[in-house]
């Protein structure tokens, strides 16, 4: 037994020795790659289509501060892109873009380098994007239908409704539009802001109210119609809380404009999966469509019921609402 004992000592001695020998540095750096990132979204009523197309990679020999200030990091120089409208092989060319001026920050901003190219798009087609990068032959596509146009009833279904305050509740009420997952809807308030001491120098302001975020419509074939009732004090309250009260200022409402936000299924999925996660486990899943990148290249529609008037009814209601007589709306 005591032999025993002998023997297993000195093999643990040895594997001691053993490890401590070993190289025990740790390489977090997994090997250099260089990777294409994607992100576009068509839309429709557009006519001129931008697409951002960056690079990301880890370098060991080069601190990520330093990478992101220096331009060169961030774009590629020999790449060819094509956007394909699938059902006819139509090959729309892509050129370069730099006339958008990028805001200072911590990534380079004497470049922004966009793809852009011409066209009316159909939400009946289908359109694919080809990237390939000519000094190493890397071929990056994704594919994506075209979300078509919601059919709006209420608040206004043009520019010659009248929104109605008179009521509790304002509705809205639409059916969506074809390929389309999801919706936000937003009002502006559009109004002159002036002193009370001089009526003649206005200045035009608005501000923005979020009535609907994210509303699925669970079929992505069109037609899905979606009926929802919003209390009126919601949007007094948040007027209320947006806008400054100041004795010196008169303001007048002068319209609203309605949006509504449709995303195609994929830009829905890629939204949701890159939302902060509330959780103990920050994990979060990564989502792209793109093959061989990474990013999303997908669809949405943007459509604007502009300067929809409030009747005089509803003027009534507004100014005299006491969350908004102290900011000093009048006709």
């Amino acid at each position: 037994m005591k032999h025993a004992r002998k023997l297993l000592l000195s093999a643990l001695s040895g594997l001691f020795f053993f490890v401590s020998a070993c190289d025990n540095t740790v390489d977090i750096n997994a090997p250099w790659k260089e990777v294409l990132v994607v992100y576009g979204l068509l839309n429709p009523t557009d006519s001129v289509h931008y697409i951002k197309i960056n690079k990301a990679f880890l370098n060991e020999n080069t601190g990520a501060l330093e990478a992101a200030s220096t331009s060169d990091s961030l774009y590629f120089n020999d790449l060819e892109v094509k956007i394909i409208r699938v059902e006819d092989n139509v090959v729309f060319t892509c050129i370069q873009d730099n006339s958008i001026r990028k805001d200072s920050g911590l990534f380079a901003y004497d470049r922004n380098t966009l793809w852009t190219f011409k066209s009316r798009l159909s939400q009946f087609n289908n359109y694919r994007i080809d990237i390939t990068r000519r000094s190493t032959g890397l071929k990056v596509t994704a594919q994506t239908a075209i979300c078509g146009p919601a059919s709006v009833l209420a608040p206004a279904q043009d520019t010659f409704s009248t929104l109605n305050l008179q009521l509790e509740n304002i509705p809205v009420i639409y059916s969506s539009g074809q390929n389309t997952g999801s919706y936000d809807v937003q009002m502006e308030l559009v109004y002159d802001e002036f002193p009370a001491a001089d009526t003649f120098m206005k200045t035009r302001k608005s501000i923005t109210w979020n009535m609907l975020r994210d509303q699925r419509t669970n079929f992505f074939g069109g037609g899905v119609r979606l009926t929802n009732i919003i209390p009126r004090t919601a949007f007094f309250q948040f007027v209320a809380a947006r806008i400054k009260a100041d004795p010196l200022l008169r303001r007048r409402v002068q319209h609203v404009n309605i949006r509504f936000y449709g995303g195609a299924p994929q830009l829905v999925d890629y939204i949701s999966v890159s939302e902060p996660s509330i959780g103990i486990v920050q994990k979060q899943a990564d989502y792209t469509n793109i093959t061989n990148g990474l990013g999303i290249f997908s669809s949405r529609y943007i459509q604007t019921i502009p300067r929809v008037k409030l009747d005089q009814n509803s003027k009534l209601v507004f100014n005299a609402r006491p969350e908004i007589k102290p900011l000093n709306f009048v006709f």
